[in-house]
């Protein structure tokens, strides 16, 4: 009896055993989710970016400088927004019928300004007259500020009051806000500013525009 009971329980043991061996262990890892949700995020903010700016770039553009400052930052923030221009430093008055959308790029370089042989006096009179003839051809002006506060006071300042308040639209890259002349000067006159950390952002700025 005792030799069958043993045997009956070495048996119950075995197929325990084999039940156990039989039964995986299984995961079923979750979706990775992560590489879809960071296209979808980086998809929205881009369209909320570019939904907040009613100015859009009207093709073809051309980029001038008033002032004879800083137009290779601006040229550079251009090509890297993906923006098709040709540029023009002396642009005139005359010629703004052949585009859609004029940059500005504000501030005195009194190297520039030697170079060329203009005053201040010259390129604030040549900005309101380019000017003047965009808003009487429905053309558009879009002013950038991109060489922080060592392009501000003094004959800057002449070019920088001088544009701004009659563009359609302004960017300001790095310091040259940080005494808030620009947002101070536009306060209430509804025209949009925009003001960021440094050019790398006025890129994203500049191509939320296209």
């Amino acid at each position: 009896m005792k030799k069958l009971l043993a045997v009956l329980l070495a048996a119950i043991m075995v197929l325990g055993m084999a039940a156990c061996g039989d039964t995986a262990e299984t995961t079923t890892a979750a979706p990775d989710t992560q590489a879809t949700d960071d296209t979808t995020k980086a998809a929205d903010d881009t369209t909320a970016e570019a939904a907040q700016y009613t100015t859009k770039i009207v093709a073809p553009a051309v980029i001038t400088t008033i002032g004879q400052a800083d137009i290779d930052v601006g040229k550079q923030v251009l090509k890297k927004a993906g923006v098709e221009f040709t540029e023009d430093d002396k642009l005139a008055a005359d010629a703004v019928g052949n585009y859609g959308t004029i940059f500005m790029v504000i501030g005195a370089s009194k190297k520039g300004l030697g170079a060329a042989g203009i005053s201040v006096e010259d390129e604030v009179a040549r900005a309101n007259a380019v000017i003047d003839a965009a808003k009487a051809a429905g053309k558009q002006i879009i002013a950038m500020h991109l060489g922080g506060e060592d392009r501000r006071g003094g004959q800057s300042d002449q070019i920088i009051d001088a544009v701004i308040v009659k563009a359609d639209f302004v960017v300001v890259a790095g310091t040259g806000n940080a005494d808030g002349h620009f947002t101070q000067t536009l306060s209430g006159i509804g025209i949009p500013i925009t003001v960021v950390d440094n050019t790398k952002a006025a890129v994203d700025v500049i191509a939320a525009l296209l």
